[in-house]
């Protein structure tokens, strides 16, 4: 089977623009500390489980490596989008800890995703 990858690329970059939104508005109302980071990780997870289902959707095979390619997306995204921050030293914290922190929810969470749209697929056919 081939990737979809129009499908996987819409849902990486679409999750990632959504939880910067989050993040910005949590950053607002309750300020840049440990409530606005767990908000964020659980965002990961979430948003990029939901992105793979929906990739999830029109696929009828390999569904745990679109699921991740979602996350592998967003990384992308938040990397070209932050790296001159971290570059010139105006990242608001340590780049590597929020790489970890931030990056692994969103793998995993594609992962999950794609593996709960192949069950869901499965049980429907």
């Amino acid at each position: 089977m081939k990737m979809n990858w129009g499908r996987v690329v819409n849902a990486g970059l679409v999750a990632e623009i959504l939880l910067l939104l989050v993040y910005q508005l949590t950053v607002q109302q309750l300020g840049r500390g440990t409530a606005s980071n767990l908000v964020v990780i659980v965002g990961c997870f979430v948003f990029m489980l939901v992105g793979a289902l929906w990739v999830g959707r029109d696929i009828e095979s390999r569904f745990v490596l679109h699921g991740f390619l979602v996350g592998v997306v967003a990384v992308v995204y938040y990397v070209i989008r932050s790296l001159p921050d971290a570059i010139s030293g105006q990242y608001p914290m340590n780049y590597w800890q929020a790489a970890l922190w931030g990056h692994t929810p969103k793998l995993l969470g594609g992962i999950v995703g794609g593996y709960i749209a192949g069950k869901l697929k499965t049980k429907a056919d």
